[in-house]
């Protein structure tokens, strides 16, 4: 008797759990759709009448009132998992934000390349630069345009060391030497501009999850 009991408890404990995010997951319809429905209705009856059962048989035939303790261990465990779900969805969104302010530099062509910084995009032609500089330390280069306006571009930028591969020939003041020891003979990935450390470059992680385009 001690084993069907448990077995009761069990299915109570499992079908109050199911009733549970059967309604949180109505509840986030409804906020969406503005109409709440039960998805799966047939499901949802089911799980009811088997509370109702393991209730019935645990007072009246076991006559041990395990039910009330079940669905306060259920409900707090669903608790527990609505915490931390949504404290991992509040630390995703976060991160996304995060990732979507970071600069990237792209595009690069003949012609010239593309900024994404703070959402905005912005695309530069190598014809209009007059001088590139780099700082002392070379964590940064600065580019100046012909309509005397500058762009700095830092080294942690997405898409640095590409970016330096790209440089055409022939732009006043810059250190083709420096560029030639640092970026001449590596492989990077032309997404996030980070070394490869294998022949082959595989689709950066960052284009899979869609937070930077090709």
């Amino acid at each position: 008797m001690a084993y069907l009991h448990f077995l009761v408890v069990a299915v109570l404990f499992i079908s109050i759990l199911n009733v549970l995010f059967d309604l949180q997951t109505s509840f986030l319809d409804y906020k969406d759709k503005k109409a709440f429905q039960i998805e799966n209705k047939r499901k949802f009856v089911l799980y009811l009448i088997l509370i109702l059962i393991a209730i019935l048989l645990d007072i009246f035939l076991f006559k041990k009132n395990v039910s009330f303790f079940a669905g306060l261990f259920a409900i707090g465990l669903f608790l527990l998992i609505t915490i931390f779900n949504y404290l991992s969805d509040c630390r995703l969104s976060y991160q996304l934000r995060s990732l979507n302010k970071i600069s990237h530099l792209n595009s690069f062509s003949k012609n010239g390349f593309k900024l994404d910084k703070g959402g905005v995009s912005s695309f530069f032609y190598w014809s209009n630069i007059t001088s590139a500089v780099f700082n002392n330390s070379h964590s940064k280069i600065e580019l100046r345009f012909l309509d005397k306006k500058s762009l700095r571009i830092k080294s942690n930028f997405l898409g640095y060391l590409v970016f330096l591969k790209n440089i055409p020939s022939g732009i006043n003041a810059l250190d083709y030497n420096y560029i030639q020891q640092e970026v001449g003979s590596i492989t990077v990935c032309t997404c996030c501009g980070y070394i490869s450390f294998t022949k082959e470059i595989v689709s950066c992680v960052l284009i899979l999850i869609g937070i930077v385009k090709q």
